[in-house]
C-alpha cells in the first residue's frame, strides 16, 4: 500500500511538472500551422485573421513556458507581416542555444535581407549552414533556364561565399541571358576565372567568358578566350565548339577547320548535342540537307529523348516541308523539355506547322 502511495506521488508529481510543457507545445504546433495556412491564405483578410490567431496561441504557449521555438515562431509571424525589421532584431534578444539553430538563422537571414541588411542576412546563413540550399537552388533554377531567380540566388551566393567560383559562373551565365551588355557578367566570369579549382571548371569558366565577350560583339577577343580554354582543357567540348561557331561565322576560310574541330567534338563527346546541330547548320546552309539530317539524328541516336536534337530536327523537318515528321518531332521534344524558356518556342514550332 505504501509502495502504491509513493508511485501516485511520483505520477502526479511529473504531471504537474510536465503539463506547463505539453500545453506550451500545442499551443506552439497550433501557431506554426496557423502560420503556415497564413502564407499561403488566398486572400490577404484570411491570412491577418491566421496570423492574429498564431500571435494569441504563441502568447498563450509563453505563458506555460520559456520554449525558445516560440521565439522562432514570433521571428516567422513578424516576417508575414512583412515586419522584416522586427523580425531581424528578434535574433538580439533570444537565447544563445537558438541562435545556433540553422532555421532560425535562415529565418533571421531572411528578415535581414528584406530590410535592407545584406551584411547581416549574409553573415546568418553563413553562420547557419544556408549556402548549399541557396547554391542548390542557383543551379536548379539555372537548369530551367530560370534566369532571373538563378540570378537572385547566386547573387546570395556569393555574398555569402566570395570565393565560391561556382556562384560567380551561375550569376555571370544568368546576366549573359538577361543582359549580356551588363557590366557585371564579366565580372563574374572573371571572379569565377580566378577562383576555379581546377582545369578542367577553368576551362568552362573560360568558356563563359567567351560567350559573353562575343555576345558583345568582341568576337576577336572572344576567339582568343576559347583558345585558351581550348589549351587548358584539350578536350573541353564547350570551348572546341564554341571556337568552331565562330570560325563558320566570322571566318569563312576557317570553314573545313571548323567542321574537323565539331567532328573531333561528337567523336569524343558524343553528349554534347550543341556540336551535332552546329554540323547540320553547315550543311544545311551549303544546301547539303541529307548531311545535315544525318547529323541531327545521330546526335538523337547518341542523346535518345534529348530536347535539343528533337527540337532542331523538328525545325529542320518543318523546313523542309516534311509536316509529319516535323509534328513526330516537335511533339516528342514538348513532352521532355521543361526549360521554362524554350517550352513556348516549341508551342509556336508546333502553331506554326498547324498553320502550313
Amino acid at each position: 500500500m505504501k509502495r502504491f502511495w509513493i508511485l501516485f506521488l511520483i505520477g502526479m508529481l511529473a504531471i504537474v511538472v510536465c503539463a506547463p510543457r505539453i500545453a506550451s507545445a500545442w499551443f506552439l504546433n497550433a501557431a506554426n500551422a496557423d502560420i503556415a495556412h497564413a502564407l499561403t491564405s488566398t486572400t490577404s483578410m484570411q491570412g491577418d485573421a491566421l496570423l492574429t490567431r498564431a500571435q494569441a496561441e504563441l502568447d498563450t504557449a509563453k505563458s506555460f513556458s520559456d520554449d525558445e521555438r516560440i521565439a522562432l515562431a514570433q521571428t516567422r509571424v513578424l516576417f508575414a507581416r512583412d515586419e522584416y525589421e522586427r523580425a531581424a532584431k528578434t535574433y538580439e534578444t533570444t537565447t544563445a542555444s537558438l541562435r545556433t539553430d540553422p532555421i532560425a538563422r535562415y529565418f533571421w537571414g531572411l528578415a535581414a535581407f528584406q530590410s535592407q541588411q545584406p551584411s547581416l542576412a549574409y553573415e546568418h546563413w553563413r553562420t547557419g549552414g544556408a549556402f548549399v540550399f541557396f547554391s542548390q537552388n542557383a543551379h536548379r533554377a539555372l537548369d530551367k533556364h530560370d534566369w532571373r531567380t538563378a540570378q537572385d540566388l547566386a547573387h546570395i551566393g556569393v555574398g555569402i561565399d566570395p570565393t565560391d567560383a561556382e556562384m560567380h559562373y551561375v550569376l555571370g551565365f544568368s546576366l549573359l541571358h538577361l543582359d549580356a551588355y551588363d557590366p557585371n557578367a564579366l565580372d563574374e566570369a572573371d571572379l569565377a576565372i580566378q577562383c576555379a579549382p581546377n582545369d578542367e571548371l577553368l576551362s568552362t569558366y573560360l568558356s563563359l567568358k567567351g560567350e559573353i565577350l562575343n555576345a558583345q560583339g568582341n568576337w576577336q577577343i572572344a576567339m582568343n578566350v576559347f583558345e585558351t580554354a581550348r589549351g587548358v582543357a584539350p578536350i573541353d567540348a564547350r570551348p572546341r565548339t564554341d571556337l568552331a561557331l565562330l570560325w563558320l561565322k566570322r571566318q569563312p576560310n576557317r570553314q573545313n577547320d571548323a567542321v574537323a574541330l565539331l567532328t573531333q567534338v561528337v567523336n569524343d563527346s558524343p553528349w554534347y548535342t550543341a556540336a551535332y546541330i552546329a554540323l547540320a547548320d553547315g550543311s544545311e546552309k551549303q544546301g547539303d540537307f541529307k548531311p545535315a539530317e544525318t547529323w541531327l539524328q545521330k546526335g538523337l541516336d547518341k542523346n535518345p529523348n534529348n530536347a535539343d536534337m528533337l527540337f532542331a530536327l523538328g525545325k529542320f523537318y518543318a523546313r523542309q516541308n516534311r509536316i509529319d515528321d516535323a509534328h513526330t518531332m516537335l511533339t516528342q521534344a514538348q513532352k521532355v523539355e521543361t526549360r521554362i524558356d524554350l517550352v513556348p518556342m516549341i508551342e509556336n514550332a508546333l502553331a506554326e506547322l498547324g498553320a502550313k
